[in-house]
């Protein structure tokens, strides 16, 4: 699904996995961004399936408070 993070056009899907360390499916939010130098930011939001909606909400806003410094 596009996106944005800092103004900037991103890519967010969503994966699923089931936990090594607890057994049960968790939900994976992953977020790329395009920077100078053709290099990728990569953010990961990790959360267990059964608490994702709650979790959803937490992630939008982290991604919406990152700033993109290019110096």
């Amino acid at each position: 699904m596009r996106d944005t993070v800092d103004g900037r056009d991103a890519l967010t899907t969503t994966l699923t996995n089931v936990s090594d360390i607890t057994g049960l499916p968790e939900q994976i939010a992953l977020t790329t961004v395009k920077l100078p130098s053709n290099t990728v930011l990569f953010m990961i939001g990790v959360a267990p399936q059964t608490e994702s909606s709650t979790y959803a909400d937490t992630f939008r806003r982290v991604k919406q408070s990152v700033r993109i410094s290019t110096r």
